[in-house]
């Protein structure tokens, strides 16, 4: 018996988002506009998984462009948020129209425990990590 796969195809010149690093140790996120980028470029993720990142001591801004076809109330996820603690997911909702709306992720990585995730779920789409064919540059 064969398996039925689906497959999404991305256009990497349109679908991602734009990172900015930053160095330094913070007790909670600064303002990124007053730091120095060392580093930048395009990622198809919200996360550092396939970023060459330090394992402390850095912080991130990504950006881009969600796109949404249907019109509702929508939930994010963010596994991690402000301050030193453990890993914990918080959630907020936004009622939003079909098109691509922007979105930024700001996030400082001091010691301790690492993870960053992003979901998202609401008309016909269960939570899950937003996948990258919904996700622009531009």
């Amino acid at each position: 018996m064969c398996e039925t796969k689906t497959l999404k195809f991305v256009d990497p010149s349109k679908n991602g988002l734009t990172y900015e690093m930053f160095d330094g140790h913070y007790l909670a996120l600064p303002d990124l506009d007053t730091l120095a980028v060392v580093k930048k470029g395009r990622v198809f993720e919200f996360g550092y998984g396939t970023l060459d990142v330090p394992k402390f001591d850095f912080l991130l801004r990504i950006t881009g462009y969600v796109d949404f076809v249907e019109e509702g109330e929508y939930t994010f996820y963010v596994v991690s948020n402000d301050g030193h603690h453990l890993v914990v997911e918080k959630s907020g909702m936004c009622t939003l129209t079909p098109g691509r709306h922007e979105i930024m992720l700001t996030y400082f990585q001091a010691e301790g425990g690492r993870e960053l995730k992003v979901l998202y779920e609401g008309p016909g789409i269960e939570k899950q990590e937003i996948p990258v064919s919904k996700l622009f540059f531009e």
